[in-house]
């Protein structure tokens, strides 16, 4: 599997119609993970600037998006600044004949005319390893228990390069040993809304090696 397709990974939430397929490098791809925000007075907290327009990028994205997908015949799940779609099950949870295929056809046709926003390509390591930090600040603002990063910048940008583990806060959400998780699917959509994540994370969940549906 190549490092920007994601394809085959599913999202843990179920819909009615089917279940979503991860057909975008974001945090929500992992499903629920097993981190739990912890007891105690929130802490002082000011948000950054490049927050809001990471949610602006996103949200003006999501339209556009939204909108070629229904156009290819597709119900659409677009967030985090990456494309999903719901694809049809049958009554064992399997998907539908030729549904997978036909939703990364109408993925890969939007992303022709509907690219991910600009802020995702190319990005300064430099700058994306600040707002990672950032992003462990808003975590622990949340009221989740964040270890400080394992990596210093140059060790982070380094490890990142070589396609190697390279620290990120929201690994506090990655299920346990036993596939068990903690946090609901709800919870984790607004914690990335409140803490949105960069081109740097979604990126190095989509560069990781890939499980197998």
């Amino acid at each position: 599997m190549t490092n920007d397709t994601v394809e085959r990974r599913r999202r843990c939430r179920d819909t009615a119609t089917g279940a979503a397929l991860a057909l975008l490098p974001a945090l929500l791809l992992g499903a629920c993970g097993t981190g739990a925000p912890t007891s105690g007075a929130p802490t002082a907290y000011t948000e950054p600037g490049w927050m809001a327009e990471v949610r602006a990028a996103d949200e003006e994205f999501r339209v556009a998006a939204e909108a070629c997908l229904r156009e290819q015949g597709q119900v659409p799940d677009v967030q985090a600044g990456g494309y999903g779609v719901v694809v049809p099950q049958d009554g064992q949870g399997e998907s539908l004949p030729g549904a997978e295929a036909a939703a990364a056809a109408a993925v890969e046709a939007c992303r022709a005319v509907v690219p991910e926003p600009e802020y995702q390509r190319d990005p300064d390591l430099q700058v994306e390893y600040e707002r990672l930090l950032d992003q462990r600040e808003c975590l622990v603002h949340e009221g989740y228990d964040v270890p400080p990063p394992s990596q210093s910048a140059e060790a982070w940008a380094d490890a990142y390069a070589q396609d190697a583990e390279a620290w990120s806060p929201w690994e506090i959400f990655d299920p346990g040993p036993d596939g068990t998780t903690s946090t609901g699917p709800d919870e984790l959509s607004r914690v990335v809304q409140a803490c949105p994540t960069s081109a740097a994370f979604k990126m190095i969940v989509s560069r990781a090696p890939q499980a197998s549906s």
